[in-house]
């Protein structure tokens, strides 16, 4: 063929022998493997991604819920001395209704007990966001109770019930029954029961035993 006559023509006839002399096996066989790869790499990338992003939102919620164990204990001590010194003060005033020199004491301020237990709300995903509901549910309404021993006594169960659920020893529906548990010890308590009378205690505390 002559090319200089019809260039066009000729081109193709060109094209179209380098055409037949190409391996298309080797050509998809390449390319099925090329996008194999990047599927297969895709993938591990997701999962180290989810894996990734369950590790932050597990340390998230521990850390969340660590801040509300220290709230509550240190809420229990605080409340604890409150009432001490408020009964200190009342028996001084007694002796001395004239005494001025001394202050009623203060309640001690929840606040940073609140606003921990919000935080773990806000932090918390389904289920575990309904565990951090009861949790600050309960912690309210101990609140209520006349008895401060007790009350004392009952939110340092709460904290153990929470360490229990975030330490993984107690599953988010054990976790929940305990807290329901909690709740009726509560209602009973604010009704007028004596401690014999009502459910037992969920995480009781234990000594830890001696080494050796």
């Amino acid at each position: 063929m002559d090319c200089e006559v019809t260039p066009i023509t000729c081109e193709l006839s060109r094209i179209a022998d380098a055409l037949q002399g190409f391996d298309w096996n080797s050509f998809v066989a390449t390319l099925l493997a090329t996008l194999a790869g990047a599927a297969v790499a895709a993938f591990v990338s997701y999962l180290v991604y989810r894996g990734e992003r369950s590790e932050r939102y597990t340390a998230a919620l521990n850390d969340a819920a660590a801040t509300v164990m220290i709230e509550l204990h240190n809420y229990s001590q605080d409340y604890r001395r409150f009432v001490r010194e408020l009964t200190e003060w009342a028996a001084a005033k007694a002796n001395a209704p004239n005494l001025s020199t001394t202050t009623q004491p203060r309640e001690p301020d929840r606040a940073g007990l609140d606003i921990a237990l919000d935080v773990l709300i806000v932090k918390g995903r389904r289920s575990d966001r309904g565990v951090a509901e009861a949790v600050k549910r309960i912690a309210y309404e101990l609140t209520f109770t006349s008895d401060p021993a007790w009350l004392a006594s009952e939110y340092q169960t709460v904290r153990r019930v929470v360490a229990a659920w975030r330490s993984g020893r107690r599953s988010i529906s054990e976790t929940l029954v305990s807290l329901t548990r909690l709740d009726e010890r509560r209602q009973l308590k604010q009704s007028g029961k004596a401690e014999e009378h009502l459910p037992p205690s969920p995480e009781p505390y234990e000594r830890p035993a001696p080494k050796g």
